[in-house]
């Protein structure tokens, strides 16, 4: 399938993002993303380039990821700074880097290239900043409504469900 790339894609809200790999599939690519020391939230491929093993089933080191398979280890940028054995890191030895940026509490991530990633590009929305306005980041939200409302009606409950598997 065609997909938009050089686009900003909403990844998860901020909270959703600790010290633990986080993993999700973005236009079909599998990604693994933490949040590194800084705060910062890094995204890789979440694919060992040696044996395929998703880098989600190995460790953090710090801010590097360390394979579950054979002990590669990757860090923030995607590059291989430690291959178990060697003394030197073959250059084809890198997993894709996925540039995100952190605004109004959701963590947006960049699918195309990496030098087109421009944070001021990422949607705005300032009612998530205005005193008057309250985000919800969390599970459905049911308000009463009546039959004449279009989701009410077909959700078949005295209540609109705002999640879209209602809206069928």
């Amino acid at each position: 399938m065609e997909y938009i790339r050089n686009h900003w894609y909403v990844a998860g809200f901020a909270s959703e993002f600790g010290e633990g790999f986080t993993t999700a599939t973005i236009l079909e690519e599998e990604i693994v993303l933490y949040r590194s020391s800084d705060g910062t939230v890094v995204a890789l491929e979440d694919r060992c380039p040696h044996r395929a093993l998703p880098l989600s089933m190995g460790k953090r080191i710090g801010d590097q990821v360390q394979c579950g398979y054979h002990g590669l280890t990757f860090g923030t940028d995607g590059r291989c700074v430690r291959v178990p054995g060697q003394r030197s890191v073959p250059p084809q030895a890198w997993v894709r880097r996925y540039p995100t940026h952190e605004r109004h509490g959701i963590v947006w991530i960049w699918m195309g290239a990496e030098d087109a990633a421009d944070p001021a590009l990422v949607f705005d929305m300032p009612e998530f900043t205005n005193p008057g306005w309250a985000a919800h980041q969390g599970e459905a939200l049911e308000f009463e409504s009546n039959y004449l409302n279009v989701a009410g009606s077909r959700a078949g409950k005295s209540s609109t469900c705002l999640k879209p598997s209602c809206l069928l």
